[in-house]
């Protein structure tokens, strides 16, 4: 999907910005012509605009980048300054991975050949606005992902390599260290590799990611990378320290078939849960028989423990987590003639009993009138996720209550929807 660039609604209105470090905040005016750009990142020092994210999960016939925001052009403007700065142009041969506004710096690919497959990809970092360009690794194949540690210093990726003349590839997740200026080369560390079978179906071919990887940012586990290795017999999830790329320092099988969902790091305690769909996998190649839900949360010093929901929808979950004690998450099934959903809890302390019947803290169901599932979702997700309490309308009226549902309070008569400036934020704080 590809948007068209810009935003040409937005003519005649002004872009601001707002500092809030004071307290007070203080606005002041970009230069961007709002109609040109499709998005914006503010940073440390100013702010990115892009002309359109334009995101491809599966590869393409042109490039061989398989996740990235996509041939984004990329401008930026310091706060304070009315110039603004072309950093990036979009044309065929390249691709921005990530964007650090922690550090100032992006990062992205540029490519030269005749085949995809096999191309001469180049890996460039430098600083917002254009500076310090630095060629940091290079690689004859395909890369998926791309990014960039909290501190800015490591960045990680998987490598593709084809294999001449057989239906295989090779996957490899790396850790890049670009600390040392000096180098004429990059550090580069593996911390996983697989060999993946290419499928042909029709004139489709179906390369599917074995490797999956993210730096954690919370908790215990902060700094640290979890990847996952998947193949038709299940998941593997390693936990590795980029101080030290060759100790593994946390290993979870999850065996059967299985497709990754989400990652959410709890917003209390130190862990993470891991959620996602059984019964079905790229790897497998069979439709499932059935299909649940899979919960699995890490903590540091303890083991593993996994909750399936054989009774859950199958559609990926983005709204789960620990709240005041208690694991929560949400149900939703839509057919072609009603939407309905649900928010469940579970007590913390009996995550990983599958026989536990969950408490059903609300539930609702409304007529599906078809249209995107934006519009639906802003229209029919009347409920908000706090630290203690669960906000929802119903009947024209505004209730929190307690995540075990045995408290509930009606605040206010008369709200009919609550307020989300995101569509896409499931979970918001309710202070």
């Amino acid at each position: 999907h590809e948007p068209p660039p810009g935003s040409p609604e937005l003519a005649g209105r002004q872009l601001k910005v707002a500092s809030l470090g004071s307290g007070k905040p203080i606005f002041s005016d970009l230069s961007f012509d709002p109609t040109l750009y499709g998005g914006y990142i503010a940073t440390q020092k100013g702010v990115v605009a892009l002309v359109a994210q334009r995101y491809s999960s599966g590869g393409s016939s042109t490039s061989p980048v398989r996740v990235a925001y996509g041939s984004a052009s990329m401008d930026y403007e310091a706060y304070g300054s009315p110039i603004t700065t072309t950093v990036m142009r979009a044309d065929d041969a390249q691709a921005i991975l990530d964007v650090s506004p922690e550090n100032d710096l992006v990062l992205w690919a540029h490519w030269s050949g005749t085949s995809v497959r096999n191309s001469d990809i180049k890996l460039y970092v430098s600083h917002l606005d254009g500076t310090g360009v630095r060629s940091i690794y290079s690689h004859t194949g395909e890369i998926s992902g791309g990014q960039f540690s909290p501190d800015g210093r490591y960045i990680l990726l998987t490598a593709i390599t084809s294999d001449t003349g057989e239906p295989v590839e090779t996957q490899a997740a790396i850790l890049l260290d670009t600390a040392d200026h000096s180098l004429v080369e990059t550090p580069v560390y593996t911390l996983a590799t697989s060999t993946v079978s290419v499928q042909t179906i029709g004139g489709y071919f179906r390369r599917p990611l074995a490797l999956r990887g993210t730096f954690l940012r919370k908790g215990a586990f902060a700094g640290k990378v979890l990847i996952m290795s998947q193949d038709k017999n299940g998941m593997l999830f390693t936990m590795h320290d980029v101080a030290d790329p060759s100790a593994v320092t946390l290993v979870q099988l999850m065996g059967g078939p299985a497709t990754l969902g989400w990652l959410r790091e709890e917003q209390e305690g130190s862990g993470l849960i891991i959620n996602g769909m059984t019964g079905f996998s790229e790897f497998s190649g069979d439709p499932p028989a059935s299909s649940g839900v899979f919960f699995m949360r890490l903590s540091p010093g303890k083991p593993a423990t996994v909750t399936y929901r054989p009774d859950v929808s199958a559609f990926f979950l983005p709204t789960f987590g620990i709240r005041n004690g208690y694991f929560i998450y949400s149900d939703n099934r839509p057919t072609p003639a009603a939407l309905s959903y649900a928010l469940y809890s579970i007590p913390e302390s009996l995550l990983g009993n599958d026989k536990i019947a969950p408490t059903q803290v609300y539930t609702a169901t409304e007529p599906n009138n078809g249209s995107l599932v934006t519009e639906r979702t802003s229209q029919n997700l009347r409920w908000y996720l706090g630290r203690s309490l669960l906000a929802y309308v119903q009947g024209g009226s505004l209730h929190a209550r307690t995540y075990d549902g045995s408290k509930d309070a009606k605040l206010e008569n008369g709200v009919t929807s609550l307020f989300t400036p995101v569509l896409s934020a499931t979970m918001v704080w309710l202070h």
